[in-house]
């Protein structure tokens, strides 16, 4: 199925979107990806969409960094009557009860309060949530109503939704946005999945306002990235596909180093080999291998987390997103005068994971051993990168324009790169 783009939307709105919703652009409750996703078209749109993906950017929660997590061997499924119940460690669920995934919608009703509505999509709706059995713990509820899905598509995004939610619970690590519960309401043909709800909103976001920024942090949100992955592969069996800055979210909204990794809409298993050579992912920050149409494994995911990288440290993405440079992405440059400050080591480490082949590219676990992770903070603290900032600011922006108008891609960047006006944006490739 060849990829679709959705209409084009100005930017006058984007703008008046903005300003009517501050909190979104100072990392507040409201995340702008969960509105500018295929999911906010029309409901006379939605039947000539490619399928969407169900995000879980906006799934935020207090604090919990001190809980302790237990690995997932303590995650026991057990499927009776077609219902499917997911017993976790009580310390790890806002009710201190066991998550759940029931068929009746009002066993919600008794284990949650129903808070403010976060947002709205085509068929979703994402509130807030409290259990009731404590007001300490805040959780997000999106709400799935099938019913404004066209029939033929209903099965495919229920049972979407249902993998999607088999895979986050296998992954209990403090790292990645952590799902609760799912109920289904079969009479209402609704799905109702309660998440983590991330106060502190989108990285990139947290890093424009802050007053100053260094190698250190950049490097400690990357340790953190490649910490999540290293579990996903190896004691998941979980592969992302579609890792992008908008999927990295703040814990709290005054920890800057905190980051959680969210939606896993595109994820499979390790183990489905046919899964992993499917054509997916966001086209900017997807891997080579996957756009040449291969067989791919877990390295897919360090590409992507090399590109991340690559932005956090430059303030602009390697690669210019043109088609024709999706495709060959031989060579990138760290530039003068924007990487002037940047450490040798940190840039060895990209050129490692944004190796072209493969099979040469760094695993995650491979790239947490790398020398950068070994040198002196007070070294890096002292390594300020305004360039970076300032950059990010204006990728920021332009990431804006890329959501509101669902592209894929945009004007080409530089002479070898992405420096001038990147939107590294658009829909999800084929649907995974």
């Amino acid at each position: 199925m060849a990829s679709r783009s959705f209409p084009s939307i100005s930017f006058q709105r984007i703008m008046a979107f903005v300003k009517a919703r501050p909190g979104i652009v100072a990392g507040g409750a409201l995340l702008a990806a969960y509105f500018l996703d295929p999911d906010e078209r029309s409901e006379d749109d939605v039947d000539e969409l490619p399928l969407p993906s169900f995000h879980n950017k906006l799934l935020q929660n207090q604090n919990r960094s001190n809980r302790h997590i237990l690995p997932p061997s303590n995650l026991i499924h057990s499927v009776t009557a077609g219902c499917l119940s997911a017993k976790k460690s009580l310390d790890t669920h806002p009710t201190g009860t066991e998550g759940t995934l029931v068929t009746n919608a009002a066993h919600f009703e008794s284990l949650y309060q129903l808070g403010p509505k976060l947002g709205t999509g085509a068929f979703a709706v994402v509130y807030k949530c409290t259990p009731k059995s404590t007001s300490s713990n805040v959780a997000a509820v999106k709400v799935f109503d099938l019913s404004r899905v066209p029939a033929k598509k209903q099965a495919r995004i229920r049972a979407d939704i249902h993998k999607e939610y088999t895979i986050l619970q296998s992954l209990q690590h403090d790292r990645i946005v952590q799902v609760y519960d799912l109920f289904e309401a079969p009479t209402q043909n609704k799905v109702y999945v309660v998440m983590e709800f991330c106060q502190g909103g989108e990285l990139f976001e947290r890093i424009v306002a802050k007053t100053t920024y260094n190698e250190k942090e950049a490097r400690d949100v990357i340790r953190t990235l490649l910490t999540a992955l290293a579990f996903c592969h190896e004691d998941a069996g979980v592969v992302h596909r579609d890792l992008k800055p908008e999927n990295l979210l703040l814990e709290s909204e005054t920890d800057d180093l905190h980051i959680k990794v969210a939606d896993f809409g595109a994820a499979c298993l390790i183990t489905e080999s046919d899964c992993l050579s499917h054509y997916c992912g966001t086209p900017s920050y997807t891997a080579p291998e996957i756009l040449a149409r291969q067989k791919y494994g877990p390295k897919v995911d360090v590409w992507s987390a090399g590109i991340i990288a690559y932005i956090l440290l430059g303030g602009y993405p390697p690669f210019a997103d043109n088609q024709d440079q999706l495709r060959k992405r031989h060579t990138f440059y760290f530039h003068s005068p924007e990487w002037d400050a940047v450490s040798p080591e940190a840039k060895d480490l990209i050129s490692r994971l944004l190796h072209r082949d493969p099979q040469q590219r760094l695993s995650a676990r491979e790239a947490l051993a790398h020398a950068w992770f070994e040198k002196e903070k007070e070294e890096l603290e002292d390594r300020e990168l305004p360039a970076a900032k300032e950059g990010i600011e204006k990728f920021n922006a332009l990431r804006w324009v890329g959501r509101e108008g669902g592209r894929e891609g945009g004007k080409e960047g530089g002479r070898e790169g992405g420096r001038e006006g990147r939107t590294m944006q658009g829909p999800r490739l084929q649907p995974c």
